[in-house]
């Protein structure tokens, strides 16, 4: 995993399927779950700089935190 362009100490954690960021599908279902995180490596471990989420279905997005 390569970090941030810029903050050689920030990490995107998100899953990717060719090079692209890619929404999880819901076996089961036809919603779609999009998951992305920013991570920051420290003296002290890791903390979280940003996360949202956001799930589609039925022809329509729901942003669930940011």
């Amino acid at each position: 995993m390569d970090p941030i362009a810029g903050d050689l100490d920030a990490f995107l954690v998100a899953r990717v399927v060719n090079d692209d960021d890619a929404p999880l599908e819901l076996d089961g279902t036809a919603a779609h779950l999009f998951v992305q995180q920013i991570v920051v490596v420290g003296d002290k471990g890791l903390r979280t700089d940003s996360y949202c989420s956001s799930i589609s279905a039925d022809g329509g997005t729901v942003r669930l935190t940011a």
